[in-house]
């Protein structure tokens, strides 16, 4: 027996930067939206890639600043960085702007619904949610991101490598990989 899906006007597949803002733009337009995202809203960029890597890079830019005061006629010491606090920090600015986006779409009254969903069938518009849950759209938007490949010539992960979504989270210095 085949489960009645529900039905919105706009569904979206993955609530990254632009799963969100296609949701955003829906809603904003009168339509009812649903979201389908396995994590939080926001996607690699907000949480393992552009922001959280924008955050540490102004704990950086302030230690730069601190470190070379002295040539400018301010001794601040020798300062040094406790990269716990600089991750707690990152964390804290991932976080208000996790909050920021989930406030704006229950604004906006778009349903999110948690899960990996599949195109059941693309004629139909239809999705169906690694939960078992189905729903359907006049209209459905794919912005299920992307995976990074790797490059055929690293086939190690030795010691000294890294890769961006994990390096942002790392609790150890870059010269201590």
């Amino acid at each position: 027996m085949a489960t009645l899906a529900e039905h919105h006007d706009l569904v979206v597949l993955g609530g990254g930067p632009g799963g969100y803002a296609a949701a955003l733009y829906g809603a904003a337009a009168g339509l009812e939206v649903a979201v389908v995202e396995e994590d939080r809203i926001g996607g690699v960029c907000l949480h393992r890639g552009c922001i959280p890597a924008k955050a540490l890079l102004q704990t950086a830019e302030v230690l730069r600043t601190v470190a070379g005061a002295k040539a400018l006629g301010v001794d601040a010491g020798q300062p040094s960085l406790d990269l716990a606090t600089a991750q707690t920090r990152k964390q804290q600015v991932v976080d208000r702007l996790t909050r920021g986006l989930e406030g704006l779409l229950k604004g906006r009254s778009v349903t999110v619904v948690r899960g990996t969903g599949t195109v059941a069938d693309a004629a139909a518009r239809r999705v169906r949610v690694s939960d078992g849950t189905e729903l359907a759209g006049d209209a459905l938007v794919l912005a299920a991101g992307s995976s990074p490949g790797r490059s055929p010539a690293s086939t190690s992960t030795a010691s000294g490598s890294c890769r961006p979504t994990t390096s942002s989270s790392s609790r150890r210095c870059p010269g201590a990989w």
